[in-house]
């Protein structure tokens, strides 16, 4: 049996993916398309905004409801989640060969799944977004003639509170984030009021 690949995270953030994973409120139908979707091939997931709470969250509800669970994500600075000891091991240069074409492969390959996001926030606006530095969907792309199985394309969405488009007063962004980029404690705070996912 092959041992899945998957993202180490730190113990902080461990925290966070816990109490995420164990309030969000989840679409039922994403679960089950997931999952029947993985009984056919490897998942990558596709969000659009780049966003290390969104990453969490989507790692714990993969975790918590036994959906294949990610070994790759594309878009976001292993600096950010991973442990020291594994922040460590990156700076060794036989431990950082791999480039993400095989990283990507060898999740999918071993029924990982992986994370690609498509914006990032702009600079000097935080209501603004231009594309992701790295391109995961042209990593996809060209690394599916090595792949060893299909692969289903998940849309997904995460939308906070009840009016995600709308656009909060003040200069209260630099702390809380927007509803496209949320920082922790605009995370927490909506996460208490009301949380759901949908494909």
């Amino acid at each position: 049996m092959k041992k899945k690949i998957s993202i180490s995270i730190n113990v902080w953030l461990s925290i966070v993916q816990y109490l995420l994973a164990r309030f969000v409120k989840v679409n039922e139908h994403f679960i089950s398309d997931v999952k029947g979707a993985s009984l056919k091939g490897s998942i990558v997931f596709v969000l659009r905004n780049r966003n290390i709470i969104d990453f969490l969250a989507l790692r714990g509800i993969c975790r918590k409801y036994g959906l294949p669970e990610p070994g790759f994500v594309s878009g976001i600075s292993p600096a950010v989640f991973l442990p020291l000891w594994k922040l460590v091991l990156l700076l060794i240069p036989f431990k950082n060969g791999k480039s993400m074409h095989r990283r990507l492969s060898q999740t999918l390959d071993k029924g990982g799944s992986a994370i690609i996001f498509l914006r990032r926030p702009a600079i000097g606006n935080a209501f603004g977004s231009r594309p992701a530095g790295i391109n995961g969907l042209n990593i996809l792309v060209e690394s599916i003639d090595s792949l060893s199985v299909d692969v289903a394309v998940i849309p997904t969405v995460f939308l906070w509170g009840e009016s995600p488009m709308s656009r909060p007063g003040g200069n209260f962004s630099f702390i809380f984030g927007t509803p496209e980029y949320p920082r922790l404690l605009r995370s927490l705070w909506l996460l208490i009021k009301k949380r759901s996912v949908h494909d």
